[in-house]
């Protein structure tokens, strides 16, 4: 079920990337994002093998709930005309 709603999204955050960081090249902003995403899923490993699980699942939990209110305070960016 995360795997369908995640792999959907993945494409909307890099184009909203690219658009955001318009100055920036795309493979900048697509590079940054997917390190960002790598640097993650690194910390949640090490914080379930060096924590219980259960506290490292409230952890997520709570980033999630986070993340939800911060992409709800997004602006809708427009492409520049060149």
């Amino acid at each position: 079920m995360f795997g369908f709603f995640i792999m959907s999204a993945g494409p909307i955050a890099f184009q909203y990337g690219a658009e955001a960081s318009y100055s920036a090249t795309e493979s900048a902003s697509q590079g940054l994002l997917l390190l960002a995403g790598q640097i993650s899923g690194i910390l949640f490993v090490i914080g379930v093998n060096s924590a219980s699980v259960k506290i490292v699942m409230y952890t997520f939990i709570a980033l999630i709930i986070a993340n939800i209110i911060m992409s709800r305070r997004l602006k809708e960016s427009y492409q520049k005309p060149k």
